[in-house]
Parts: structure tokens; sequence; C-alpha cells
């Protein structure tokens, strides 16, 4: 054995509390007892748990002669097995350990200094230096996983026996069948949300100039209104009139939802500074949460924002249902509230990948089928890095101590523990991140051009008579919004915005469902495998552990993250990042035809909608508290009768039948009516 390098010999006896007494001996066998070199009691007696015997480093070791023996005469057992006979068997292992130090001058690692210590084992390196350079015994940069012999597992696999992981697994999966119902379900009725909606012009006049209105609800619990809602555009160079939004096509003014409406106007409502906008308070659910409206003058292209985030409610706040917006400033667009809102609410709705599965935007390109997909694709790469890492830190030893100001402080987390996060997070990641990116990015299907047929519809118009009326100039009018939509500013803000959102072919979301197929189908494979190789008590161990984490960090850890980072992106960008505020609408062509039709079918009637007085308001308000009592009064008393009924059954429900002849018989045994009876008794010796 080269200098520098200590020799350790364990004994590891195969029973608890028995001491054994280990003799050595170098060179020739030895004949008697006294022969021997060496000789130690094990384990230690400053370590009930140390097998371990250190022979030193001190001399350079050839390849001689060792001679070990443990008498059976001196064997210590303690209870149960004091007194007994009993078999001993034990494990010897020989292994040598060395300390070394990287020598920055020299450029290589050196031992001058370090010296193994005598708390060294197969698994620990104990070092004693007299300085403090880095230093290295035994040191793994990576951590291999629990050993696994597929074929073997294969060849041994017992469902019956343990099914505790089979089980799991399956399970996630058909959940994940039912939720994809869900979700596809949902993705159907935003497909239904999305859009651009064209409201009817002022009555009998030319609708030169167009006006896109972009009007955000917020995510409140009840956030959407059945009532019907106005507006009034207020700009320097006039007013339009009152405007119903409405779509009869669509659902609009929901919870969380974002809807677009193009207003035609008669003229040029110059630079927008407010907005008038208000409800009639009717339908079952009149309250509205408005977040804020956008509007976008189609002439030029300038954006507008109107900030509002109250209740248009009687029963909120002032108790009013219209309100009178301000353009917003960019100071007031800068603000850390407005930012940390809009960075918050887009987190969670879209940036977090379990969270948006029930807030996605109906304008995302994500849809919840795929949002679901990449769930479980994640899930299940965690489930087999988990398990296949499982317990195995505690084949390495425990994190240093270090010294801090005179106090011994434990570093919380191992050099094993980290490696085995990280080689996590590099086997999860990639794919994972991979495959999310590409659902997010991904072009749509090219579709089939439809027929232009309202262009030759307005054409055929113009050629049936000489005379121009005013429901054709409104056809040409509506024809060119249209051409707005089919080609945008120019060519190079198209090239700019994909460049911007990273458009990949539309063939390569095909790629992202075969990453998803092979994750979880090869994740599924190897967690069941281990599972079954681990036996049923340690995989019910992983299971609980893995699953009591995953929930913790689920809804405890990562909310937190999403709220320090939407924090972080505050402080630094102050900056609001709204994708419905970039969001170019969908019109669809069809719709752009009806309406183009409707036009000349259907005259266009003057709206002369006003917002409630305060007598009206005052009637809503009061009726509005009657329903909201009945209300509660009605989920009260559905409570209350639940909680009496689940009492009765509990109280009545496990008596056994043979309770009251038990009871009678025991009356009638203890208290017979004779001259030791209780009725007679009158102290304690008496009875």
């Amino acid at each position: 054995m080269t200098e520098g390098r200590s020799l350790h010999l364990t004994v590891t006896p195969h029973l608890a509390n028995v001491s054994v007494r280990l003799y050595l001996k170098r060179g020739d066998k030895p004949r008697r007892i006294d022969e021997f070199d060496r000789n130690t009691t094990l384990p230690l007696p400053d370590d009930a748990d140390l097998f371990t015997l250190s022979l030193g480093p001190t001399e350079t070791m050839a390849a001689d002669r060792w001679t070990w023996f443990i008498p059976g005469s001196d064997v210590d057992p303690k209870d149960p097995y004091r007194g007994k006979n009993f078999t001993l068997n034990y494990t010897l292992q020989i292994f040598s350990t060395q300390c070394l130090y990287f020598n920055e001058e020299s450029e290589d690692f050196e031992s001058d200094g370090c010296q193994p210590g005598p708390l060294s084992s197969a698994a620990l390196s104990h070092c004693r230096c007299d300085h403090l350079t880095a230093f290295g015994s035994g040191f793994t940069f990576f951590i291999a996983p629990n050993k696994l012999n597929i074929l073997e597992t294969l060849r041994n696999l017992n469902p019956a026996e343990n099914p505790v992981v089979i089980i799991a697994v399956s399970v996630l999966f058909g959940i994940y069948i039912l939720v994809v119902i869900w979700a596809r379900r949902k993705d159907r009725q935003d497909s239904k949300k999305i859009g651009a909606t064209i409201l009817r012009g002022d009555q009998g006049r030319f609708h030169d100039h167009f006006y896109q209105i972009t009007v955000l609800t917020g995510s409140r619990s009840e956030s959407s209104t059945s009532a019907r809602v106005f507006l009034t555009l207020m700009g320097e160079g006039g007013t339009s009139g009152p405007h119903e939004l409405e779509d009869r096509d669509r659902t609009i003014l929901k919870e969380g939802g974002v809807d677009t409406f193009i207003l035609p106007t008669s003229r040029h409502l110059g630079s927008l500074y407010a907005v008038h906008i208000w409800h009639d308070n009717t339908g079952p659910c009149p309250s509205w949460f408005l977040d804020k409206i956008i509007l976008q003058d189609l002439s030029d292209g300038k954006k507008y924002s109107f900030l509002c985030q109250r209740w248009l409610a009687v029963e909120e706040g002032d108790g009013r249902v219209d309100c009178l917006l301000s353009s917003a400033t960019d100071e007031q667009l800068s603000t850390l509230r407005h930012v940390f809102g809009s960075q918050t609410s887009k987190a969670f709705k879209d940036g977090h990948l379990w969270a948006s599965v029930l807030g996605r935007p109906a304008y995302s390109p994500f849809t919840r089928v795929q949002r679901v997909s990449c769930c479980l694709s994640l899930l299940l790469c965690t489930m087999v890095t988990n398990i296949a890492f499982f317990r195995r830190e505690n084949d390495f030893g425990p994190p240093p101590t270090i010294d801090i100001l005179g106090f011994k402080v434990q570093i919380p987390i191992s050099w094993a523990q980290f490696m085995i996060a990280v080689q996590s997070c590099l086997i999860i990641f990639p794919i994972n991140l991979a495959i999310v990116e590409i659902f997010r990015h991904v072009a749509s299907p090219p579709e089939k051009k439809a027929k232009d047929q309202c262009g030759s519809s307005a054409s055929s118009i113009t050629s049936d008579s000489d005379v121009v009326s005013l429901e054709e100039i409104e056809l040409q009018k509506l024809d060119k919004a249209w051409d707005f939509y089919r080609q945008p500013y120019s060519d190079s803000k198209m090239t700019e915005e994909k460049k911007k959102g990273c458009i990949l072919p539309w063939w390569c979301v095909f790629i992202a469902w075969f990453l998803v197929f092979a994750s979880c189908v090869v994740s599924a494979f190897f967690t069941i495998l281990y599972g079954q190789a681990y036996g049923r008590k340690k995989a019910e161990e992983w299971l609980f552990v893995f699953f009591t984490s995953f929930f913790a960090d689920l809804f405890v850890l990562q909310p937190v993250k999403v709220v320090l980072l939407a924090v972080g992106l505050t402080l630094v960008l102050r900056k609001p990042h709204d994708d419905a505020e970039n969001q170019t609408p969908t019109l669809d062509y069809e719709e752009v035809c009806a309406y183009l039709s409707s036009i000349k079918a259907t005259p266009a009637r003057e709206c002369r909608e006003e917002p409630p007085d305060s007598t009206k308001l005052a009637e809503m308000r009061v009726r509005r508290f009657v329903e909201i009592s009945m209300r509660k009064a009605l989920y009260e008393f559905a409570f209350y009768f639940l909680f009496v009924l689940v009492l009765v059954v509990i109280a009545n429900g496990p008596r056994d039948t043979g309770m009251f002849h038990m009871t009678q018989h025991l009356r009638r045994t203890v208290d017979d009516g004779g001259d030791h009876s209780f009725t007679n008794a009158t102290a304690c010796k008496a009875v």
C-alpha cells in the first residue's frame, strides 16, 4: 500500500447487541493467542455503531500476510442472546482510503498534511488536515441511481403481491382520461369566445372610422354579468352614441374573459380621453367586475387604456352600475399595484402549468388538452426520477459540520442530495420544456380558403343599380375594415411579430405529441419496474413520501414561487406584460359576410339606453339585497339539514340490535332486588 493511505478492517456482526474481539497478526501465522500483534473489542467503546478498526497510515505496507481471528469464547452477547446457544454470522471487509488536496502550484492532488481519520468507512472518508486547502476523498461527481435488473424484474413480476405502484400509475392514467374529456369540452367553449364582434354603427350615417374595443372582465368569483352593457366613446373630435356590447353567437363578458368588439363610427373622434360604460342590472346575475378597457384606433393603430378594477353592482362599493373612465397615463400603467397584478394574473393563468389548466386564456394557442398532457408527462417523469434515486443519499455520509464564529452549524444538504437534485432536473427539465415550448409556439394548421362571397355580393349590388345607397357604401366601408384583418399593417410588421412569437411549423405539434407519449410510457414502465424491485413495503413508503412532497410543492411552494417571481419582475421591469393587449382578434370571414348582409336586410336602430337614475338604483339595491339574503338563508338551511342528517346517521347507525338485551341482563344480574342489591348498599364495604 502506498504512503498516505490508511488500511481499515471492518467486522459487522449480523446480529444486534453483540460484541466481538478481533485478533490480528502480520507476517507468520501465530500458534498461540499471545502471539497476535493487536487485539481490540468491536464495536469501539466511543461509538456503539463503529465496527471499523484503523491499521494506521504512517508506514508503507507491502503485500504481507495478515492473520485475523475472532474466538467464540470472546463473543459478548446481550439480551436476548445472553445465556443461550446461537450462531453468529458476520461480514469482514478490508478497504483503504486516502485524503488528498489540490495543490494549485503543482496543479495536482497531494496528501501532505492530510491523514485519514478513524471514522472512515466504506461509504464515508474521515480526513484530518492541518490546512484549509480544498481536498477530496472518495469524491463522486455523478450519483448513480438505484440498481435495476430489468430482465430479472420482468421475470419476477407479480402484481398480486405488489400492486401498489401499478395501481397508482393506472389511477393517474384514468384521471388523465377523465380530465382530458373535460378539457376538450372547455377548449370547444373557449373557441367560441375567440374573435371580434362587429357592433352596429350609428343610424343613417356613413361609417368612415373603426375602433377596436377590448374589454377585460376580472377573474374574481362571480365577476361575469348577465346584464346588457353599453358604452360611449369620448374624444377630442366628438362623442359617439351609446352602443350595446352584444353578440348573439359568442359568450361574452364572462369571468376572466377577454372580449373584442369593432365599433364603426360616422366620424373620427380624435384622441380618446374617456369612456362611459354602464349596464341595466338585468338578468339572474347582473353584478360585473370590470378590469379595464383597451381601445385602438384602426386608422392609425394608436392604443388607449382605461383602468377600472371595480365592481359595477348595486350591492358592491358605492352601489353604482356606471362609471366614467379616463385614459390612463404611462405613470398609472407603471404603478407597482397595476404591474404586480398584471404579472401575477398572467403567471397563474398562463405561465403556471398546473393552474393554467383551469384559468387558461381563451386566446392562448396552448390548449387545455395540451396542458393536461404536459402535466401528466411532468408528473410521470418526476415519479421515475424520484423512485430511481429513492433513499440513494443514505448510502453517502451526512453533510459536514462547519464552525461559524465558534458555533457548529450543520449544513442542511449533503453533496449527494445536491447532485441527485441536479441530475433529476437534468432528466425532467429538458424534455418537458421542449414539449411546452412547442405547444406554445406552434402555428395553426392551414385552413381552406373561403370563397369571396362578400366581395361578389357587394359587386353585384353595385352592378344591379346605378344608384348607390347608404347600405352599399356601408358594405364597401366594412369590406375595407375586413382588409385590415386579412392584411396587417405591413409585411415588415408581420415578419417582426413572427420573429417575436417564434412561430414553428404546424406539423411540429406531432413532434410534441410524440414526446408526450414517449415520456409517459417510458416513465410509467420504469416506475413500475422499480416498484416491483423494491418490494411492497418500500414501494408503499416511496409512494407516500412522493405524493406528500408533490402536493406540498404544488399547493404551497409553487404559488409562493409565482408570487415572488411576479414581485421580482415588477421591481425590475415596472412594465405590465399583458398578452391580451397584443393579441390581434380573429374575425371570421363568415361573420363579416353575415354582418354585411344583415345591414341591408335590417335597418340600424338608434340606441337610447341611459344609465339607471338614483331612484331605480335604490329599488334595484333593495331587491338585490333581498335576493342575496334569501339565497344565503337557503344555503344555511341546506347546510344545517345535511349536518343534522349526518348527525342522526352517526348517532343511530352503528348501534347493535343486541344492546338492549345486554343492558337488561346486566341490570337483572347486578340489581336483582335481593340482600346484595345496589339499592340496599349504604357504604363501599357493604358492596
